[in-house]
């Protein structure tokens, strides 16, 4: 072979080892940027996925029954209210209270409060006992012996709701919790018998931990009789109610209740239209004292009940209701 030709054969495998490194070179290359890319990127989703879960952590909160609770469940409101956006529908559906005085027993049937947090302050709520049937029992030996029993059936208003939550608790100082709460009555959904003048209700609502871990909840507020009249009629009445409860077990709690005149948040209705308040009925106000129960049963519902009895002449000789609490 020919010295030209073995040269030309030693720069044509030289050429080819050269590309073949080249070649190699910038797979190696390759290789290690797509590894250390891959190695970015499953950084990068670790780094967002524990970035997205301490979001999500942050953003999540406990359930409205669990922090505010529910209402309708014992005789006074609490002085908190819903977090903006919170939403809770309380429902009581069968509730009973017994004659008094001039008024008769009722049977209340679907009563519930719509509670929505318009900001983290204030909360608005929507209030009916639903559908009523009353039972009166009339006794009259002058100047005629009678004695009837007559019915009324009908749905009971709206009443517009205000909470306003005034300031939280300060155990330092032992100041309670505080709240405002202005209720309105109207006749909207009301049927004609169960019609009357609107009626608007302002109350303190107080909250205070007591030690052993039993909570402490009373209402002090007034109320406007407009349209009503008779011997020693007064055109406002004092609203007291109290409530001791204590958690028996997690998400279980009992309470001890009572209440001095009508309910601030009524759970069944005590009077129909055109009945006269008498100097009795004014001077002996009603007086109620029960117990009662409130399960959290999860984050979205709860269940409740409570029953009372009068301890006074003036006073209904029962008043008992059950319901349930849902909120999304």
């Amino acid at each position: 072979m020919s010295p030209s030709l073995q040269s030309q054969q030693k720069s044509f495998f030289f050429k080819i080892n050269y590309a073949l490194g080249i070649v190699c070179l910038w797979a190696a290359v390759i290789k290690c940027v797509y590894a250390e890319e891959i190695k970015d990127t499953n950084l990068l989703i670790k780094t967002s996925e524990s970035q997205v879960e301490a979001f999500n952590s942050q953003q999540k909160k406990e359930s409205p029954l669990r922090t505010v609770g529910i209402d309708r469940a014992n005789f006074p409101n609490s002085a908190y209210t819903l977090l903006q956006g919170d939403f809770i529908l309380e429902v009581n559906p069968v509730g009973s209270t017994g004659a008094y005085l001039k008024f008769p027993s009722t049977v209340n049937l679907g009563g519930y409060l719509v509670r929505y947090g318009l900001i983290d302050r204030i909360e608005l709520r929507l209030i009916s006992n639903g559908y009523t049937e009353t039972t009166n029992y009339i006794h009259e030996t002058y100047p005629l012996n009678i004695n009837t029993t007559y019915h009324t059936y009908g749905f009971n208003p709206l009443n517009f709701d205000t909470k306003i939550h005034l300031w939280d608790e300060r155990s330092a100082y032992h100041l309670p919790a505080a709240g405002f709460e202005f209720q309105w009555q109207s006749n909207v959904l009301a049927s004609a018998s169960r019609q009357g003048p609107t009626e608007p209700n302002f109350s303190l609502n107080f909250d205070q931990q007591l030690p052993f871990d039993i909570g402490f909840e009373y209402n002090i507020g007034i109320q406007r009789l407009s349209g009503q009249g008779g011997i020693g009629y007064q055109p406002w009445r004092p609203l007291a109610s109290w409530s001791f409860q204590h958690d028996i077990v997690k998400d279980l709690a009992f309470f001890v209740n009572g209440r001095y005149n009508d309910l601030n948040l009524p759970a069944v209705s005590e009077s129909i239209n055109n009945i006269i308040i008498t100097h009795r009925a004014i001077t002996n106000s009603p007086h109620m004292v029960g117990a009662g129960m409130a399960w959290t049963v999860n984050d979205y519902i709860g269940i409740y009940w409570n029953a009372a009895a009068g301890v006074t002449s003036s006073s209904p000789a029962y008043q008992v209701y059950t319901g349930f609490a849902w909120t999304p």
